[in-house]
């Protein structure tokens, strides 16, 4: 299960344009770039909108996180909840 996480953003002309920081397990990391980013759509009612991200934090792991728009709580995927710095660079 994806686990609810805070995220500081930029935000611009669109809500939460941005993410430049993310907060797991009480640690702030800092987002250096978004890497890609794109928009699910759910197939039921039920699920909405989601606004995904690949970043690339601070200490060079890549996560990805997304925004459930219906619910106004941000996600990062479960497989990037461990990440670490990434191997060269």
């Amino acid at each position: 299960m994806d686990r609810a996480i805070e995220v500081a953003c930029y935000a611009g002309g669109l809500s939460d344009e941005r993410p430049e920081a993310i907060v797991v397990d009480g640690e702030r990391r800092r987002v250096d770039a978004v890497v890609n980013r794109w928009i699910e759509e759910g197939r039921e009612r039920a699920t909405g909108r989601r606004r995904c991200y690949v970043v690339r934090l601070g200490d060079g792991a890549d996560a990805t996180i997304y925004r459930d728009e219906a619910l106004g709580i941000w996600f990062m995927r479960e497989e990037d909840r461990g990440a670490s710095r990434s191997e060269g660079g």
